[in-house]
């Protein structure tokens, strides 16, 4: 294939490359790339193609005899220009990775992982307080887990205990330890202070205690 210099300045102009290069380039300010004549949506960068094949995959790829690898890079800023610095906020949503679905009429996201802006943001020192949460959903995207800056996670919900290092919260569900057999208990190699599972040889809860295995009893 050939190789060719691509521009494309801040007005959404495309230079060095024509529609014959690739299916389709809309020049104005959205990339078409195996898709329809028209871009659909206000996304600049569309890739169109047959699931079964890979035709609509991205793929970055790094070459480099190192411990780097390839970085996808979502960044916010509440300047208004591309090379803008102006600090973000909390609450402000740093970025987000949509998974969709057609219903038959249109394309919903019920599911998506973001990240946000959790706390205070400072310059100096550098400080952006950040968080993750985790939606998914059926008919509405419902927030089911969260990192917070601090680390503490939170299950069902999104403000965890700020005493749990894990805070899961259900009102319907209960928290499940792995069960397992007096024989396959015993079997775990060096389990450590605080390890919790249900045996259910004996019917009942162990913890280990760092040296050896203690039954919970009601007595």
């Amino acid at each position: 294939g050939k190789i060719m210099t691509v521009t494309i300045n801040g007005a959404g102009t495309i230079t060095g490359l024509t529609s014959a290069d690739v299916p389709q380039v809309n020049v104005s300010s959205k990339i078409l790339v195996g898709g329809p004549t028209t871009s659909l949506g206000a996304q600049g960068i569309q890739v169109y193609g047959l699931a079964s094949t890979g035709a609509q995959n991205i793929v970055q790829r790094a070459y480099s005899d190192t411990t780097t690898g390839a970085n996808l890079l979502l960044v916010k800023t509440r300047g208004t220009t591309a090379t803008s610095t102006t600090a973000v906020q909390s609450g402000d949503i740093l970025g987000s990775i949509a998974f969709y679905g057609a219903d038959g009429s249109t394309n919903q996201v019920f599911g998506a992982i973001t990240g946000f802006v959790d706390g205070s943001v400072l310059s100096s020192p550098a400080t952006v307080p950040t968080a993750i949460s985790i939606t998914t959903g059926t008919t509405s995207g419902t927030e089911r887990m969260r990192i917070t800056s601090a680390g503490l996670m939170g299950i069902g919900t999104g403000t965890p205990a700020s005493c749990a290092i894990v805070d899961v919260t259900s009102t319907t569900l209960g928290f499940k330890f792995p069960v397992m057999t007096t024989t396959q208990k015993n079997a775990i190699g060096t389990p450590v202070a605080g390890l919790v599972i249900f045996d259910s040889t004996l019917a009942k809860l162990c913890v280990y205690s760092g040296s050896a295995w203690q039954t919970i009893t009601s007595t």
